[in-house]
Order: C-alpha cells, then sequence, then structure tokens
C-alpha cells in the first residue's frame, strides 16, 4: 500500500479539522511548504494536498501556497478541493500537479470529467468518493447527494477513471480506524483501484487493510494520526508500503 501523507489548507495554514468541519479545526502548521519538505524527507512518495477552502466555495485563496508547495518537492502531488470546471483541473494540470482529485462534479457535471479524461488521460483524472452512511457529500462535505457511494463509483469506472479515493466521513479524523466493510463493497462491485482516506490512526488499521486481501486496495492517505504523532512516516513505509 502507497502511504500518503495529507496536507489540508485553510487560510494558507495546515490544518486538520473533524469530520470535515470547519469549527472543529486544529493549525498544525503555518508553514504548509516546510510540512510537504517534511514528508518528503521522511520517505512519502506522494502527496494528497487538499484546498479546503476551495473545497468550501472560496476560489484562489490558496493557490499561491498550493504553487509553492508543488514546487518545493521533487515526489507527485495530487490535489482536491475547489476543482469544479475544466479550466480548474487544465490550470493545475499545467502548473505540475501530478493529478487532480474530483467530488463535487461526479454528482453535478459528471460529463466535465469525461472531457477532462478524454483531453488528460485517465491517470490523471481521480474520483473522489467521500460519503457518509453510504450516500455521497459534495461541496465540502455541505450538502449530500442520493446517489450512493457504489453507483457513483460504478458510474465513474464506465467514464474511463481507473482510481478512486473513498473516505469515509464519519471516521475522517477521528483515529477509530476506516470503514472496512464500504472498502470491501467497493472493491467486489468495481474494477477500480482504490485508496481509502479517514480514520488511520493505529498499525492495526493498516494491518486490518491488508489482512482484507484485496487486490485493488493501491494504497491509504493519513492525516491526523502523523500530526499527532500517533504513527510515524518512515516506520509505517517500511512496515507497510
Amino acid at each position: 500500500m502507497l502511504i500518503i501523507p495529507a496536507i489540508d489548507l485553510l487560510d494558507g495554514c495546515c490544518v486538520r479539522l473533524k469530520q470535515g468541519d470547519p469549527g472543529r479545526k486544529k493549525i498544525y502548521s503555518a508553514d504548509p511548504v516546510a510540512m510537504a519538505q517534511h514528508w518528503q524527507e521522511q520517505g512519502a512518495a506522494m502527496l494528497h494536498l487538499i484546498d479546503l477552502d476551495g473545497a468550501f466555495g472560496i476560489a484562489g485563496k490558496n493557490n499561491q501556497v498550493i504553487e509553492d508547495v508543488c514546487r518545493s518537492v521533487t515526489i507527485p502531488v495530487e490535489l482536491g478541493g475547489g476543482i469544479r470546471h475544466f479550466a480548474d483541473a487544465e490550470t493545475w494540470l499545467n502548473l505540475g500537479i501530478h493529478r487532480i482529485v474530483v467530488g463535487t462534479l461526479i454528482v453535478e457535471q459528471p460529463q466535465t470529467i469525461q472531457q477532462m479524461i478524454e483531453q488528460f488521460g485517465s491517470d490523471r483524472i481521480v474520483a473522489g468518493l467521500d460519503a457518509r452512511k453510504g450516500n455521497i457529500a459534495i461541496k465540502g462535505w455541505k450538502e449530500f447527494s442520493s446517489q450512493s457511494l457504489i453507483t457513483a463509483a460504478q458510474q465513474m469506472q464506465q467514464m474511463g477513471v481507473q482510481r478512486i479515493i473513498y473516505t469515509d466521513i464519519q471516521t475522517d479524523g477521528l483515529l477509530q480506524g476506516p470503514n472496512y466493510e464500504a472498502v470491501r463493497a467497493l472493491a467486489a462491485q468495481t474494477d477500480m483501484k482504490i485508496i481509502v482516506s479517514g480514520g488511520l490512526a493505529e498499525k492495526e488499521h493498516f494491518q486490518k487493510l491488508r489482512d482484507l486481501n484485496l487486490a485493488s486496495i493501491e494504497g491509504v492517505i493519513v492525516g491526523t494520526a502523523l500530526y499527532e504523532n500517533r504513527l510515524n512516516l518512515s516506520e509505517l513505509i517500511s512496515l507497510y508500503q
């Protein structure tokens, strides 16, 4: 499993939210560039960067920080949050972002995702499927769709998307482990590569994912547990990557 550290940006700072709630934020660094370099030094092979302001509908606030992070490291950076137009994807991919994560577009403009795949290739577009009780959340988790997690994943697969990042909102930031049953269901009902996000905080969580013995699990995204020093990135990479 690829172990991917998360950098969530809010007001230019590196933060973590509990269950996506901006009212439950904790600032870990005012220097996201230094944080990105730190994770690279710890052995990260990729960074997961999220523009929370963009996800909440405030476009452009973190653009300079995102550019600075991307230029400060030599490892690939994937970016999500507020990418809701074809032009957004084009801008970031041209600036050096390795791949983009789309979420709200899955529900509101799936045809735009199709256009992105045709223009940039399926390997550079990731479907960010964030769900609570099996239903897809959009717009920074402020709204919920009637579309189910499995239906959305299957629709993305039909469009040619090869990879999804699955986040269970109920476990995100709570350090209690991911939603294993949902991961198993995604693997059983799609042929996509799955990156698991949300709740990973103990070595046993990683081991349990491995023990599912699902070839489709490509990696995990780890956030709060790293920032709270509950887990060590270098050790996780040596054990599970």
